[in-house]
């Protein structure tokens, strides 16, 4: 698939409003992805410690309770609950957010991106104080430019969507946030890894609330993202 026969849209909280039924097709997706995501394999999830288990823990191995809470797994994610995480996070100034979907020629939806703004206490009241002395020691800014969600439909990669997608992200970065630190969470074996480290990511510490190889990558300033690396 050449880039000609895959749209990229951007969205915002009002394009998701005016259109219930991308909104519904992305929250979704946004499910069904994560769940069948080999390296993250959010299934389901203890509702005290946050670890996820995958489809083959829990269905292969009969995996029902949290092996180290003793808590009955419930659902990773739910549509509705998504749905309205994304009205929420979408709902700033075009400065505070970004998003961008990705259509194939059929009009079907197989790819997502948006990033946000978060301020230092926030980071650290999600990942902990460990994570943002790292940050400190290269920017001492106030506020992140945190690249929150990337996925593409596993049928349709290598086709270039992901990169698409990060080269739209990063540009949005670069034109509003250029002096502070850009911030992302992946896992160690994703394939969006080398793409992130290609631009001037750089792993920072590990994901200490989620763990089981999810990682937080950093670059120090989004001005020096280097966009013209992705093919």
């Amino acid at each position: 698939m050449s880039e000609k026969q895959y749209l990229i849209v951007p969205f915002d909280h009002q394009w998701l409003v005016e259109n219930p039924y991308h909104l519904k097709s992305l929250s979704e997706f946004y499910c069904s992805i994560w769940e069948i995501d080999e390296n993250f394999g959010e299934y389901r999830q203890c509702p005290n410690c946050h670890r996820y288990f995958s489809y083959e823990e829990v269905e292969e191995q009969y995996v029902r309770t949290c092996p180290d809470c003793n808590n009955t797994l419930v659902l990773a994610w739910v549509a509705k609950e998504v749905t309205q995480k994304l009205l929420s996070v979408s709902n700033q100034p075009s400065d505070q957010f970004s998003g961008f979907l990705a259509f194939n020629s059929n009009g079907g939806l197989v790819g997502f991106a948006w990033a946000h703004t978060l301020s230092i206490e926030e980071v650290e009241a999600s990942w902990g104080k460990q994570i943002v002395d790292q940050l400190k020691a290269q920017n001492d800014s106030s506020e992140v430019a945190y690249f929150n969600e990337l996925a593409t439909d596993p049928s349709m990669r290598r086709h270039g969507i992901g990169s698409h997608l990060i080269r739209k992200i990063s540009e949005w970065m670069r034109q509003y946030h250029g002096q502070k630190m850009a911030l992302l969470r992946t896992h160690e074996n994703s394939a969006a890894r080398s793409l992130y480290e290609k631009i001037g990511y750089q792993i920072c510490g590990t994901d200490t609330m989620y763990g089981y190889g999810r990682i937080m990558m950093a670059a120090n300033h989004c001005a020096n993202l280097k966009i013209d690396q992705l093919n």
